[in-house]
């Protein structure tokens, strides 16, 4: 038998009464592999199961729901987050045209934020070297325009490492300030 105690789950035998402290299971280590793809297509079927067994109009609102479903299903294989996942149900599901249904939810992992800066610059590649060809950089050193404490000299730096690849981008992440 399986039964939450506290914040624990226990297993134990259901033909006799369980022991304290017997039966914990370990569960600070365990890892679920997760394939989104494969998670993503059966929450896209199981909301239209869910739809067809308990809307509330038996007829759907005279929606054709096998036809429906073939509609939206070829866009599940450009859906890459649970917010792409959530637009889509949220397109589909507009087709039933009952204005209290929603959609929502869903894993969201953290997305890890790197802070940048470009100085407003833009930038231009020629014979393996980054080059600054900015207007608003171009315009402060000639003195034509002004930005409260910002003097170009002071804050352009040399592009980390041109040799390193050819996305400047890369290079300017983690450089703000």
């Amino acid at each position: 038998m399986l039964f939450r105690q506290g914040e624990r789950w226990v297993l134990t035998d259901a033909a006799q009464a369980p022991k304290p402290g017997e039966g914990a299971l370990k569960l600070d280590a365990m890892e679920a592999r997760v394939e989104p793809l494969v998670e993503w297509r059966q929450i896209y079927g199981e909301a239209w199961r869910i739809q067809r067994d308990f809307f509330y109009d038996p007829n759907l609102h005279g929606l054709d729901l096998s036809g429906t479903m073939r509609k939206y299903e070829p866009f599940l294989q450009s859906v890459s987050s649970r917010g792409d996942l959530n637009y889509l149900m949220s397109e589909m599901m507009g087709e039933l045209t009952a204005s209290h249904l929603s959609v929502g939810g869903g894993a969201s992992p953290e997305v890890r934020r790197v802070r940048g800066g470009l100085l407003g610059a833009d930038f231009k590649l020629e014979n393996g070297r980054w080059f600054r060809a900015s207007e608003l950089v171009r315009l402060v050193l000639k003195r034509k325009v002004t930005i409260p404490g910002f003097e170009a000299l002071t804050y352009i730096r040399a592009i980390p490492d041109p040799t390193k690849s050819n996305n400047l981008l890369e290079r300017f992440a983690s450089n703000r300030g």
